[in-house]
């Protein structure tokens, strides 16, 4: 998920997507790791949408 564009669709405020880029870049290896958090703040997100049908 691209930082700069989900920060701008939901009109965060400069502060706060400062502050959410610095939990980010102060984040643990393991959890920097886990979610490819990048330089910018951006992260890949795991997700998995199933439709299924009644048998």
């Amino acid at each position: 998920m691209e930082f700069a564009i989900c920060a701008a669709r939901t009109r965060t405020t400069d502060l706060r997507a400062e502050a959410i880029r610095s939990l980010r870049r102060s984040a643990s290896a393991e959890v920097r790791s886990h979610f490819d958090i990048t330089d910018d703040g951006s992260i890949l997100l795991d997700a998995l949408t199933l439709e299924t049908e009644p048998v």
